[in-house]
């Protein structure tokens, strides 16, 4: 089963639910979150409130999907692997970015991600030196920005957009390919006759 057709199932069971147990369901949920959150800070110095963040970026990336349009489900069809699919539609500059990033080599890939993360960083580290700006929160920024640019394009879930030319939105192996060479049946094939021999 693939993610998009678990997505799906966890939603249609969510909107099966009476309307007025999807709130309290939710509710409840991050309650209990938090309160194991604030045991395990009292206890043993867990981040106070890391948790329930957590908890709410899983339940957004449940229903998020479904209500921007992204979840998409053949329909008359019953659950299952391959019959829900997700499709963004990302801003064109994101697409020409993975575009560029599939064009450098495989072995500079990770120096190239490292130097973005270091420069992140170095803006953080400076900024929280001169005006006790919070340390590490524009690194965690600039890290989950890579990965939500990145990830879909890798998994495969971005449409190419249409301000992009098709050529441009091939991958770059897929781009080199040559036109097949037309074969020529015997049948259809000119027939040349033999040059006239010299004193016959």
């Amino acid at each position: 089963m693939t993610y998009a057709d678990r997505l799906y199932q966890w939603n249609r069971w969510y909107d099966g639910l009476p309307q007025e147990w999807r709130f309290q369901i939710v509710f409840w949920f991050m309650i209990a979150v938090g309160a194991i959150n604030m045991t395990l800070t009292i206890a043993d110095g867990f981040p106070f409130g890391l948790l329930v963040l957590l908890a709410v970026i899983w339940v957004a990336s449940i229903r998020l999907p479904l209500a921007l349009g992204w979840l998409k489900h053949a329909e008359g069809k019953a659950a299952g692997d391959g019959v829900a699919r997700i499709e963004i539609q990302p801003a064109a500059w994101i697409y020409r970015l993975n575009l560029w990033y599939e064009t450098v080599p495989e072995f500079d890939r990770p120096y190239y991600m490292l130097g973005a993360l270091i420069v992140i960083g170095g803006i953080n580290m400076a900024l929280t030196i001169a005006h006790a700006f919070t340390f590490g929160l524009l690194f965690l920024i600039g890290l989950l920005a890579i990965l939500v640019i990145r990830a879909p394009f890798v998994a495969g879930w971005y449409l190419p957009p249409a301000t992009i030319h098709a050529p441009l939105a091939l991958p770059p192996q897929a781009a080199r390919i040559e036109a097949p060479i037309a074969a020529v049946s015997p049948e259809t094939a000119p027939v040349t006759e033999p040059p006239p021999i010299m004193g016959a």
